[in-house]
């Protein structure tokens, strides 16, 4: 019988992974380009005051060394948040965005100071080693309630208390009072506080690129792991001021994304910038401990909900007031996850006749966090 119920079917993708003939972005023209390294904040919390580049600079075998001044001065843009939600109050939230490198504050540990470009792997980690950058150190919060506690540090001024956001789905007002009679009538009152704990994806592979002037004038040809490279290929288009045709963004094996591969990082801006400025071929093989630094994060909620239940164990009314961790900067759909698609599950096939869902959106000083596998609703 063919497509039986319950029949195994024959894998047909697998023999040329196992055997090593997959062709992964690092795969693509090896040995060719320069190499990129990053020099990136060892402080969660902080003012860069200077940064010395001259030896790194002097160094043989050193093409280019950068920092945000660099990308400011050819008025290369920001990473982006992509949705701007409703607020309870009215209005739309105020959306902040992300230079790719350290602009004035660096609000998490591991974001980009400086970037060098070198012929080879080891001469680019050489001179990041000679870059001498002086910061004052700033208090930080990682914590949600904490980050919302007055006398807290804030990350943005138009941020009071760190509250980026908050929205509301369902009956806010109609299950405030549900919840009211209820305790009125003696109903059973069950209250939890849910810790959706922050997870590092750490793919088996991490975020290599390769970036290179197209055959075409003023074309950018690029190569790496995603699952929205038409995505990636607008928005660093719109970073660079350039048509968004003239960015092809490839994507061949890719070894492990569950969401987070699909946004656009800092890095990627930093190296489609390099590549055009130099006019060479770069590429970038990111560490794993880099990746602890830099990729963006999953999850990181605490969601605190009250139900009222009658004696036949109905439910009667539910409230949840989900606090997420967007992190020190607003990843593409950050504001999105915890929301949108969130608020889908919030009574699965329930009949709750009263419910609602309440999302404060936190800023803290860790990393940004995105979809990761059942975004919202894991």
């Amino acid at each position: 019988m063919k497509f039986g119920i319950g029949q195994s079917t024959a894998r047909v993708e697998d023999r040329r992974l196992l055997i090593g003939a997959g062709r992964y972005s690092d795969d693509i023209a090896p040995g060719q380009g320069l190499r990129v390294a990053f020099l990136r904040a060892p402080y969660a919390h902080a003012h860069l005051l200077n940064i010395d580049l001259e030896a790194a600079r002097q160094m043989d075998g050193v093409h280019l060394v950068a920092t945000q001044v660099d990308l400011d001065a050819d008025h290369i843009g920001d990473v982006l948040c992509q949705y701007r939600p409703p607020l309870i109050g009215g209005g739309k939230m105020q959306l902040v965005s992300k230079p790719a490198m350290v602009r004035d504050i660096n609000r998490h540990a591991g974001d980009i100071v400086a970037m060098v470009v070198a012929d080879r792997q080891e001469t680019a980690d050489s001179a990041i080693e000679l870059i001498t950058a002086e910061f004052e150190p700033m208090p930080a919060v990682t914590d949600i309630y904490e980050a919302m506690k007055d006398g807290a540090p804030q990350l943005y001024d138009c941020y009071p208390n760190n509250i980026a956001f908050e929205w509301g789905a369902g009956k806010l007002d109609e299950t405030e009072r549900a919840m009211d009679a209820a305790i009125a009538d003696g109903h059973q009152i069950i209250e939890i506080d849910v810790v959706n704990s922050r997870v590092v994806i750490n793919s088996m592979e991490t975020r290599p690129m390769v970036a290179v002037p197209g055959a075409k004038d003023g074309t950018l040809d690029i190569w790496c792991g995603t699952q929205g490279a038409v995505s990636i290929a607008e928005q660093i288009a719109k970073a660079l001021s350039m048509e968004p045709a003239d960015v092809r963004v490839q994507t061949g094996d890719v070894g492990g994304s569950f969401g987070f591969k699909i946004f656009l990082h800092p890095e990627q801006i930093c190296i489609a910038w390099a590549a055009r400025r130099l006019g060479q071929m770069v590429r970038w093989q990111q560490e794993r401990s880099d990746g602890f630094l830099s990729d963006l994060h999953g999850r990181d909620n605490r969601s605190r909900a009250r139900a009222a239940i009658d004696k036949t164990g109905r439910i009667l009314a539910l409230q949840v007031t989900a606090h997420a961790n967007m992190g020190a900067w607003l990843s593409n759909f950050s504001t999105y996850i915890p929301t949108l698609s969130g608020s889908r599950t919030l009574t699965t096939n329930y009949d709750i006749q009263a419910a609602s869902l309440r999302v404060i959106g936190v800023m803290t000083n860790t990393p940004a966090v995105d979809a990761y596998r059942g975004a919202g609703t894991a």
